[in-house]
């Protein structure tokens, strides 16, 4: 999670173009209105997103939320289990269950995920097995002021469906989903952060 000071902060964020993996990043500009709203700013389609929110409170807390790996089923949304299973320095490897739910039918997705962590900055990401075609992507914190953080989630996910009305709503629900993943790391950062005295 990035270490940068931001004073005025204009970020952009640089987002894959859904029509074509090949095509040129879109800048999306995000105003320093938006980012001291403490909403969730969301962009992306199809698999390919970006999403950040600010969230006030103190560094370690934002960082314990992201890398609580054992608890995630007690707060992020849709994780039903949750396991660490390996860790050589900075490198974790962990075991993901969660539950989405499309139309009539509930879709399980259980995932390996390997991560690199760069403690304050950056998580990253990737998918070493489950039932998932795709997934990888980072977490990154960067510092607004000295009690109030950026947090910004980026994401590339492929299902293993072959209907297009199924991918169309798997890509509907995880976008929900993401923007509550947001929002819940921000509260339960703050509600850590409050139960600290920080």
């Amino acid at each position: 999670m990035l270490s940068f000071s931001l004073i005025a902060i204009t970020t952009q964020l640089l987002l894959n173009s859904p029509q074509s993996s090949h095509s040129l990043s879109q800048p999306v500009t995000i105003s320093q209105a938006e980012v001291n709203s403490s909403r969730v700013i969301f962009s992306g389609a199809q698999g390919e997103y970006t999403c950040s929110v600010a969230v006030t409170g103190d560094l370690d807390s934002i960082w314990t939320v992201l890398t609580d790996y054992d608890n995630f089923a007690e707060y992020m949304p849709n994780v039903v289990e949750s396991k660490l299973i390996h860790t050589q320095g900075n490198q974790k490897v962990f075991t993901q269950v969660q539950i989405f739910r499309l139309l009539l039918l509930s879709i399980r997705s259980q995932v390996t995920i390997d991560t690199t962590e760069d403690y304050p900055r950056e998580i990253k990401f990737t998918l070493v097995d489950g039932n998932l075609k795709h997934l990888n992507g980072s977490w990154t914190i960067r510092p607004m002021s000295s009690n109030r953080f950026l947090v910004t989630h980026k994401v590339s996910v492929e299902p293993n469906l072959e209907s297009s009305d199924l991918r169309a709503v798997f890509f509907n629900v995880y976008e929900d989903t993401l923007k509550k993943t947001l929002e819940v790391v921000r509260q339960e950062a703050e509600k850590r952060s409050f139960e600290l005295g920080r």
